[in-house]
């Protein structure tokens, strides 16, 4: 028999069976007012959550236009987190849309004046934030895509990881706040930053392509602030986000294993 342990919606157990996370899934969404976009997706995701350990004592955040979301026309009002309903997304300015890109589901904005934010917020000091986006292709020199934030505040120095000119970089501000951008030349890319132990990394498609110790403890109590904040180039572009997740206590591989997973997922790398 599985024990289901259960508080606020947070389903902790290790061993829950998967179709029973989906069905408390789908039946909160659809009792929310919200529509199921891809069952098989939202299945897919649970999978992978049950096979890597991840659950709602490490996930604080998991969400897809492709999973459960509630739509006001074409405007999404919220993306509902596989887990913790804390983790849930909703408006926090503007209008993000609902919209399809090359067959995937997206949420898209398109400028720093359209955002979403978590309901809740989390004081873990350790941090991971993970993504798939794309960004609308052309039309700036310098400029960037601002997938998440801890903080919802223009502040254009700190510690910062990049790949290479023009494209994905984690950074830590000073003000202990942490975001992650995707650049203006990216396709469909999956991107993750880490911070924990006084250390940031970075991760594009399951590897790391950069790290810093030049970080703070990150201790703040945050809200996840996501698609919509300001970047730290000044040049805020519009872009669409596909799936994004929140770690809270998670280790390196775990961040590494579900960017990867999220590359193969939309393509990034061959299995």
């Amino acid at each position: 028999m599985t024990t289901i342990l259960k508080s606020d919606g947070i389903y902790t157990g290790p061993d829950i069976a998967v179709d029973v996370l989906f069905d408390a899934y789908v039946e909160r969404v659809l009792e929310d007012g919200g529509e199921i976009i891809d069952r098989d997706a939202v299945h897919a995701a649970f999978d992978y959550a049950h096979g890597a350990g991840l659950n709602g004592l490490t996930v604080f955040s998991a969400t897809s236009a492709a999973w459960g979301i509630k739509r006001n026309g074409g405007a999404i009002e919220k993306m509902f987190s596989l887990f913790d309903p804390d983790g849930d997304l909703i408006v926090n300015s503007g209008a993000v849309q609902f919209s399809i890109n090359n067959g995937f589901p997206g949420a898209y904005s398109t400028s720093a004046a359209n955002g979403l934010k978590s309901v809740g917020t989390t004081t873990e000091t350790d941090l991971a934030l993970a993504a798939v986006t794309r960004v609308t292709p052309g039309g700036r020199f310098f400029g960037a895509f601002c997938v998440a934030d801890t903080a919802q505040t223009v502040v254009r120095l700190g510690t910062g990881i990049q790949s290479s000119v023009h494209r994905n970089y984690a950074q830590q501000r000073p003000n202990a706040a942490v975001a992650l951008y995707a650049g203006e030349y990216e396709e469909y890319s999956a991107t993750a930053l880490h911070v924990h132990d006084n250390f940031l990394e970075m991760y594009q498609n399951g590897e790391v392509i950069g790290s810093s110790t030049e970080v703070s403890p990150y201790s703040a109590t945050s809200r996840l602030y996501v698609v919509g904040p300001q970047n730290a180039t000044g040049g805020a572009l519009g872009g669409w986000l596909f799936e994004f997740w929140a770690l809270t206590g998670a280790s390196p591989s775990d961040v590494a294993d579900l960017c990867a997973a999220m590359a193969l997922r939309y393509g990034q790398v061959s299995s």
